[in-house]
């Protein structure tokens, strides 16, 4: 295969997963309209994070359709009925030196999509390896319940590292915090870097950039996440009734600055800290996606793309739209 034919397979299904991407997320719409009313803690973080991802996991499988349909006529596995169909392109190894991008829609779609992910990847990445940087210049010293103390007049923990998270804890909650309220928040922030939520909120930004309708739905999962690393701290063996002073104690003793992580301690609004003290004092365990349904969503997407790939022939009439 030529380099020229290679570019043309790769041209064809970007596309193909950005028209599906937005058309995903334009269903979607309806839905989260009824979603927003509901209280954050109705359904489990992952829930909040499977949905504001949608759009993107649905461009994915289609993408991934595409190029295993283009595999699998390869090696025989489905038939290669190309001469049957002359009038669209066909994504198939065999004959991507043919695929040649038409059409000044198609160029049209192609260029504006690619400028707009690239424009929302640096954007995202600015504000998140900004901050990562930021925080690897600032002078910083271990504690024992293993922050790094960064220097700040602003009270807060949080988590940062999008590949390799780490604790981080500024010298005014340092001092501020006694040595068994610190403990708490050490459990607090360990549950977000197990659950490597810096990670999953990047998506979620990134998500959110592309499609703006799906903003809000980064605020729901960050309170829902909160909720559920502080159930980790009574999981660990801390009363309720101190888990919540110590959130109050950090939470209300100082304001934020600008740079400071999303993913901070001390930066949820009033409505969620209320809502994260009368879970945790009432005794109600948040919700849970758990294990089974991360494994029944992954099943599902094998599913959906290995039914794509046997109805390739669809995948292929649809790009045939965008070049006439």
């Amino acid at each position: 295969m030529t380099v020229g034919g290679l570019l043309g397979l790769l041209l064809y299904t970007v596309t193909l997963m950005a028209v599906v991407a937005w058309s995903a997320g334009f269903c979607l719409w309806p839905m989260l309209r009824q979603l927003r009313i509901r209280n954050c803690i109705d359904f489990s973080s992952s829930f909040w994070f499977l949905l504001g991802i949608a759009p993107l996991l649905a461009g994915l499988a289609v993408g991934c359709a595409s190029l295993s349909s283009a595999a699998l006529k390869a090696f025989s596995v489905i038939p290669d009925h190309c001469d049957l169909h002359p009038g669209h392109p066909h994504l198939c190894w065999a004959h991507a030196d043919t695929l040649l991008p038409q059409g000044t829609f198609f160029w049209g779609i192609f260029i504006g999509v690619t400028g707009l992910f690239v424009f929302c990847l640096v954007r995202v990445g600015h504000s998140v390896f900004g901050v990562n940087q930021k925080l690897r210049l600032a002078e910083s010293n271990l504690s024992q319940e293993g922050f790094l103390v960064v220097p700040s007049g602003i009270p807060a923990a949080f988590v940062a590292g999008v590949l390799r998270p780490r604790a981080y804890l500024t010298s005014k909650a340092f001092e501020l915090l006694n040595s068994s309220e610190r403990r708490i928040v050490a459990v607090h922030e360990r549950e977000h870097m197990r659950r490597r939520d810096p990670l999953k909120l990047t998506l979620l930004r990134l998500a959110a950039s592309l499609f703006p309708g799906f903003r809000w739905l980064e605020e729901r999962w960050k309170a829902a996440v909160e909720v559920e690393c502080d159930w980790a701290c009574l999981e660990n063996g801390a009363g309720a009734e101190e888990v919540s002073l110590t959130i109050l104690k950090l939470a209300r003793s100082g304001g934020s600055e600008p740079g400071t992580p999303a993913l901070a301690y001390a930066l949820s609004s009033e409505a969620v800290l209320r809502q994260r003290v009368e879970n945790l004092l009432s005794g109600v365990q948040p919700r849970r996606l758990g294990v089974r349904w991360g494994a029944f969503v992954f099943v599902v997407l094998v599913l959906a793309a290995i039914g794509l790939s046997s109805t390739h022939h669809v995948l292929e009439t649809v790009l045939g739209t965008l070049v006439k």
